[in-house]
């Protein structure tokens, strides 16, 4: 009996422990990115475009959120992020409209966004978000979202598709 009630109360103490990142909702917010093709506006400058990137509603925040972290990249060439990462702080908020940014910019972020994480591309102007860059070869762009509490966990997660190019 004292097994079973033993066994009973740890099975209960490593399942209450886990716990399980919930979703976030994110969406493109300007029509011209549907998640298909990427907008001419979007291509980066090398190729020709503007090197803009997509403004994104994130919604479904949980509570004991304090930034969220966004991580573009190209799902054909190299790591996650390679596209340029960005930190961006919330208090309490249950959505947001992640901005549109100039691509390859050095400083120009917008208010309450910080740059964390280079793009990879060594010819490109700037240091931080590099628009989809392929060259028109089909490559598939995304965005992963991390929420984040104030220990560094990850407690909610989302991605998006920027398109293809």
């Amino acid at each position: 009996m004292f097994w079973k009630v033993a066994l009973s109360v740890f099975i209960i103490c490593v399942f209450s422990s886990v716990s399980v990142a919930a979703d976030l909702k994110v969406m493109h917010t300007d029509p011209a990115w549907t998640g298909k093709d990427v907008p001419d506006k979007g291509i980066c400058k090398k190729r020709g475009g503007k090197g803009l990137s997509p403004s994104i509603q994130i919604s479904n925040i949980p509570a004991g959120t304090v930034k969220l972290l966004s991580n573009f990249t190209d799902l054909d060439y190299g790591n996650e992020g390679g596209h340029g990462g960005f930190e961006v702080k919330v208090s309490g908020e249950n959505s947001i409209v992640f901005p549109s940014m100039e691509g390859e910019a050095k400083d120009k972020m917008p208010p309450n966004v910080t740059g964390v994480n280079s793009h990879h591309c060594f010819d490109c102007s700037g240091k931080y978000y590099l628009g989809p860059c392929s060259g028109g070869r089909g490559n598939n762009y995304v965005v992963y979202f991390y929420a984040k509490n104030a220990k560094g966990d990850t407690i909610a997660k989302g991605e998006l598709k920027l398109g293809s190019y």
